[in-house]
């Protein structure tokens, strides 16, 4: 837009809402995403979930609040 500088808080949280989509841990990692669902479709909780995954000590983890999202 010709002569309109300067920050533009409806864009920019456009793009931060797009960018968050995107960068989403379980839709990076599809092994982990499967695993989550798995486990909910079995009846765990997504506490369940996470603390199984500290406690086996397993490289790819998710925190319980990422599950309920």
């Amino acid at each position: 837009m010709p002569g309109c500088d300067g920050y533009r808080g409806a864009a920019a949280h456009m793009m931060q809402a797009d960018r968050r989509a995107r960068e989403r841990k379980p839709i990076k990692q599809p092994e982990l995403y499967k695993l989550v669902i798995e486990r909910i479709k079995n009846g765990w909780t997504p506490e369940q979930i996470s603390n199984r995954m500290i406690h086996q000590g397993t490289p790819l983890r998710v925190c319980q609040e990422t599950i309920y999202r």
